[in-house]
């Protein structure tokens, strides 16, 4: 449940925000752009991913960025496995 890599797109889409762990997901502020509903901390692809051990793939949200600013991303999730 660690985010130990981002590349640099995604430092420069969230204005180069921390990376946190799953559990604090409820730093980060997006809403589903189908359904314009806040996203709940439960509910990013990265926490489903790690949860569920099953990729998460192109999930489309608006996001409000640290600095106050809005984008839309495509956000997918692979969960990685080490031996333990």
């Amino acid at each position: 449940g660690r985010v130990i890599y981002a590349n640099k797109a995604a430092e420069n889409i969230w204005s180069q925000a921390p990376l946190v762990a799953v559990d604090e997901y409820h730093r980060y502020k997006a809403w589903d752009y189908e359904s314009g509903n806040l996203i709940g901390p439960e509910d990013w692809p990265a926490v489903k991913a790690a949860k569920s051990g099953r990729p998460v793939l192109d999930h489309l949200m608006k996001i409000e960025r640290f600095d106050g600013e809005t984008r839309f991303v495509l956000m997918s999730a692979i969960p990685l496995f080490d031996e333990n």
